[in-house]
């Protein structure tokens, strides 16, 4: 482990940030190119029913990382255990969910089942590497998001646009990646024991494995209960105005991931605070010029989804907060310092009072789907943000209140406070660098219209922050200092 987490958790997110620009692009065109069916329902496959199939992982994924970060023998074998039994799932409820649930057809359902299979397998390779080789984890996602970016082009552009052609697409470079995956797992685990011993220590500790993916899993049925209830327009338009606020807040989490391994193995909470915050803080500027400017970013994706520019707004607020939420469980999670049986109750408190958001979120989105149903989609899709807001405003709370360290309460409001000016400036900035003419239907236009204030706007955001923040001065120079000898370790 390094000596500060901040290092680790900035180069991740910024490795995950080049990967964010080709997701980006990915998204715009599979927005652009495919009917408004077809998104809905490779977004659904992608981003819901790829939950649904990863029990095995979702379960037991917390274990799995934790006895990899501390290296107990047997922990990889019981992991590509569970990603084989990953890829099973996968295919089965990949096939019949887009077949019954998503209508797409027989020959489209198999070919997302096959996604789907790759992609639960894939899940647990990265949740073993990230546990191992943190920042080689961050490569093969820049590997992976090459070849996808390369492969649905031709998927979209060389041929006619279906949803077949992109799942197999999709297919193609998950398993490039998987192989690639597994031969640098191999070079860090090397042999291993037999996976039954492990795999029957998980089962008896996975009480609070289970409380934790039931709610997870409880959690994922928002575009699930949304199909029958408001129908796929609002379900596309739903993954198009979260997509940019959700890019850029994965790549952020991912980063902030490694805090629960350097918590476990160190103790230390004031870095992790440090890292979440800076973390925060560089990706702020992104959120709230979406925010300020929704209708511009929906129409680099799509202008016929204009309608939910004012739920992007909302998506684009709550990231910030999902940004900190993700920081604050994984060093929580972190500082339960015991390994095996002796965490389970500790987790078990934890996963019951977190739950608790979640629970909340899909009850009152059903009753706002209910009460809602046959009015203005604008009106629909709004509620849908302003209950997924709530979720994690109340998450954060909890792990502030319940189980952040006295101790560090008062570092976290400091920081929050800095955050708030920071967000201030942005607002303020993003308002003085407005777009200069209408948007634009087309493309690269509407990009063009995005760069030509967007672009000077980050260089004075970032630039007045690195005046005035030395913190986050020292980290740039740390890392600059560390790539340019060579000592940044992949």
């Amino acid at each position: 482990m390094s000596r500060t987490p901040t290092r680790v958790v900035v180069t991740r997110s910024l490795l995950y940030g080049v990967a964010l620009l080709l997701n980006i692009t990915v998204s715009i065109l599979l927005a652009r190119r495919l009917s408004e069916a077809d998104y809905a329902a490779y977004q659904f496959a992608t981003k819901r029913v790829i939950n649904y199939a990863t029990v095995p992982i979702s379960l037991f994924g917390l274990w799995m990382y934790r006895y990899l970060a501390v290296r107990r023998r047997g922990s990889f074998s019981a992991g590509l255990f569970l990603s084989l039994l990953s890829g099973i799932l996968g295919i089965l409820l990949g096939f019949s969910l887009e077949y019954l649930e998503a209508k797409v057809g027989l020959e489209a359902a198999l070919l997302a089942g096959t996604a789907l299979m790759l992609q639960s397998f894939m899940g647990g390779i990265t949740t073993m590497l990230d546990a191992t080789r943190p920042v080689r984890l961050a490569l093969l996602t820049i590997v992976y998001r090459l070849l996808y970016s390369a492969l649905i082009m031709v998927a979209l552009y060389a041929a006619f646009p279906s949803l077949g052609h992109v799942f197999i697409a999709t297919s193609l470079s998950l398993a490039i990646s998987i192989a690639l995956g597994l031969e640098w797992l191999h070079q860090v685990v090397g042999s291993d024991s037999s996976p039954w011993p492990t795999l029957a220590e998980w089962a008896r500790t996975s009480r609070p494995l289970l409380i934790a993916y039931v709610v997870g899993f409880v959690a994922s049925l928002d575009a699930t209960i949304a199909y029958p209830l408001v129908g796929s327009a609002v379900v596309a338009a739903f993954f198009v105005a979260a997509a940019v606020a959700t890019l850029v807040r994965e790549s952020a989490n991912t980063g902030l991931r490694y805090l629960h391994a350097y918590v476990l193995s160190t103790g230390n909470v004031a870095a992790a605070l440090r890292s979440i915050f800076i973390v925060a803080s560089l990706a702020t500027p992104l959120f709230v010029y979406a925010a300020v400017h929704p209708l511009y970013i929906i129409y680099v994706f799509n202008y016929k989804y204009g309608w939910a520019s004012w739920a992007l707004t909302v998506f684009m607020i709550t990231a910030i907060i999902e940004v900190l939420n993700g920081g604050l469980s994984n060093l929580v999670m972190g500082s339960i310092g015991e390994v095996g049986e002796g965490s389970v109750s500790k987790f078990e408190r934890l996963n019951i009072v977190t739950s608790i958001p979640s629970l909340v979120y899909i009850i009152a989105l059903a009753g706002a789907f209910i009460m809602l149903k046959g009015l203005q989609l604008q009106l629909i899709i709004l509620a849908w943000s302003a209950v997924y807001m709530v979720r994690f405003a109340l998450s954060v709370g909890i792990y502030y209140y319940w189980f952040l360290p006295g101790n560090a309460k008062g570092e976290f409001n400091r920081r929050l406070a800095k955050l708030a000016l920071s967000a201030l400036l942005a607002i303020a900035l993003s308002l003085l660098f407005s777009p200069l003419v209408p948007p634009s239907r087309g493309l690269l236009r509407s990009i063009a219209i995005l760069a030509e204030m967007g672009v000077p706007y980050l260089a004075v955001y970032y630039a007045i922050v690195a005046v005035v923040d030395p913190e986050l001065r020292s980290v740039a120079s740390r890392l600059l200092r560390a790539v340019s000898s060579g000592s940044l370790s992949l």
